[in-house]
């Protein structure tokens, strides 16, 4: 049996960036309130997945995306018809990777780390939990993570304090870029 660990990691906000879309919203919009209805946007799908958690009640991404964008879309004044709606939650399909992420996934590879997408699929890991490390760049994954003994490595791009409560990631890393390393040790 190897002492090998499972790397896992987020997706929107780690690997990908989310407000890479308020280029396309601002021309939709025709004017500059693209990034503010992308960060409502994504304020906001984080407070419904949340809101929705603690209620118990199940939502997919792409319903709670829409919802999302409604209101931050009515929070700005915006207006759109319904069939400019469904491109923009489209975007979240092919949202760009930050530039640090895809370094960070060549340089694992490099170092035969083998990767397996699981964002069409649910698949069950045959390792311990405590084998596996998340990796993300939102504080409340990260002490979630913890809380259910996983390993963490927090990517904290904006050097932002972690949060106040749960417990403090096992590494933090100014950039994706810097895992590989980190990992080594």
């Amino acid at each position: 049996m190897t002492d090998r660990e499972v790397l896992a990691f987020d997706v929107y906000g780690t690997l990908v960036d989310p407000i890479a879309v308020s280029s396309e919203l601002a021309l939709v919009l025709g004017g500059s309130d693209g990034a503010e209805v992308a960060r409502l946007w994504r304020l906001k799908q984080l407070e419904y997945s949340f809101r929705l958690t603690a209620m118990g009640h199940y939502e997919d991404f792409r319903w709670v995306t829409s919802h999302a964008l409604d209101f931050a879309l009515s929070s700005t004044g915006a207006d759109l018809p319904g069939d400019q709606t469904r491109p923009l939650i489209g975007l979240y399909d092919h949202l760009p990777p930050f530039p640090d992420a895809v370094s960070a996934l060549r340089a694992l590879a490099g170092l035969g780390v083998r990767a397996r997408g699981a964002l069409q699929r649910q698949p069950r890991l045959a390792v311990p939990i405590t084998r596996i490390r998340l990796v993300t760049c939102n504080a409340f994954d990260s002490v979630g993570a913890s809380a259910a003994g996983m390993r963490t490595a927090w990517v904290n791009r904006s050097a932002a304090p972690f949060d106040t409560i749960g417990a403090q990631p096992d590494l933090t890393l100014p950039a994706l870029d810097r895992l590989p390393a980190a990992l080594r040790r």
